[in-house]
């Protein structure tokens, strides 16, 4: 991406908000989803929700575990509303 053109990033995100037709809630995946993430949030209007490894956010957080073919998985989504 040209850094001397930021039309070009708004062309993007205008694009990833066209491919979904309903959207309540965006939520960004680890440092790569915080990208994109709250720009495309800005853009539909909606929340964007961190979520991340244990002791990465700031604030207070939600515990959520799963058991996968591959092990447990842990990750903390930030506390929106209190």
């Amino acid at each position: 991406m040209n850094h001397k053109n930021p039309n070009k990033l708004m062309a993007l995100i205008q694009w990833i908000n066209s491919c979904f037709i309903f959207y309540v809630l965006h939520v960004g995946l680890d440092a790569r989803g915080f990208l994109f993430g709250p720009l495309v949030s800005m853009n539909l209007n909606v929340p964007f929700l961190l979520v991340r490894k244990s002791g990465k956010l700031p604030g207070p957080t939600i515990k959520v575990s799963s058991t996968k073919e591959y092990g447990k998985v842990i990750i903390y989504f930030e506390v929106l509303f209190c």
